[in-house]
């Protein structure tokens, strides 16, 4: 309709986020512009260092052992688990810190989530992207979203599984990985709506399982160009 197209073009294009925003919008703090557009949550804040505040580790425990779901805060050194391991190294190829995600056994009960489970994210930006390292095993990764009947689902993909699966609140897909380093980039607000046909409202959580390197995880609200991001979170760096 007429109203929604001049709806439509009062909507202004989202710009660069590497340029200044200050000059692009007339005035106003360049951090507080950027947080307009994009929400890092590891390292949570634009940050350089791998600020892991809010992350946590889950395990569940071997079949014959007490049945509750250990967590654990995600510090700064290696996490003991039952059937896994949480640390902190130093990425030969990138030359810089990374989390790493492993386990023996079932990669399904080693993960790390973003933020607790008493907590949601709550942020409408509906482009989450990672960036992770393939270790050859079976990985997933997992994010919680509501929807405008404010109902929550979960979008499941993995590279253990070769067919899409879809339930009332749960979508599950397969994860298809080069070698080495890839960038994941999920459109929640279009999955929302051609698997629901209802509209994105906000992410709650993000669970990320063995087995995996994970250098950044960040929404967005559109898809960027590595050279329009903030240098924290470019790819492709010289």
């Amino acid at each position: 309709s007429q109203q929604q197209q001049q709806q439509q073009q009062d909507v202004p294009a989202a710009a660069p986020l590497k340029q200044h925003f200050a000059d692009e919008y007339g005035g106003g703090n360049e951090e507080d512009e950027i947080s307009d557009h994009l929400f890092c949550i590891l390292p949570f804040g634009l940050t350089s260092d791998l600020d892991l505040d809010g992350w946590v580790t889950v395990t569940k425990p071997r079949a014959n052992t007490n049945k509750m779901m250990v967590e654990r805060s995600l510090m700064h050194s290696s996490v003991p688990l039952t059937d896994g391991r949480v640390r902190l190294l130093r990425d030969l190829e990138l030359k810089e810190e990374v989390v790493e995600i492993t386990t023996g056994g079932d990669y399904r009960k080693t993960h790390i989530v973003f933020p607790q489970e008493d907590k949601y994210i709550g942020t409408p930006l509906h482009i989450l992207t990672v960036h992770f390292k393939n270790l050859d095993r079976f990985a997933a990764i997992e994010v919680d979203f509501v929807d405008s009947n404010r109902k929550q689902h979960t979008l499941h993909t993995s590279n253990a599984q070769t067919v899409a699966r879809v339930s009332a609140d749960r979508c599950s897909v397969p994860l298809r990985l080069t070698k080495g380093w890839n960038k994941l980039v999920l459109d929640l607000k279009n999955i929302c709506m051609q698997v629901y046909h209802t509209n994105y409202k906000y992410a709650a959580r993000v669970r990320i399982y063995a087995n995996s390197r994970i250098r950044r995880v960040w929404f967005s609200d559109r898809q960027y160009r590595d050279d329009e991001l903030p240098e924290q979170l470019s790819v492709f760096r010289s």
